[in-house]
């Protein structure tokens, strides 16, 4: 619409009888309307840089396993303190990528 010469108001507008409580706010409609007005021509996100995950590594993961595989009874705080995690990550590993729960023995 911005290359019909559509205004901001308008887009936002036609966004709004479209998709109704799931439209942009007219602020992001503003900002990709400029954005486009720099020559942006891709409508997908652009790379960002940024710091790679240091603790949910193959190698962590990998470390992981071997602690339950040798002690099953190893709790998520011991996983965290030998792995250097924190417990939140260490539960996220074990539970969400390994797949290991805690079983009652009744």
């Amino acid at each position: 619409m911005w290359a019909e010469g559509v205004k901001g108001a308008e887009i936002q507008a036609r966004l709004c009888t479209q998709y109704g409580d799931n439209a942009l706010p007219r602020r992001s409609v503003y900002e990709w309307k400029e954005m486009f007005k720099n020559d942006r021509t891709i409508v997908m996100d652009a790379e960002r840089s940024g710091r790679p995950s240091t603790s949910t590594t193959d190698e962590k993961l990998e470390k992981a396993r071997a602690i339950i595989l040798t002690n099953r009874r190893v709790t998520i705080q011991e996983i965290a303190l030998q792995l250097g995690i924190s417990q939140g990550t260490a539960y996220s590993l074990v539970h969400d990528i390994l797949g290991v729960h805690k079983v009652a023995a009744r």
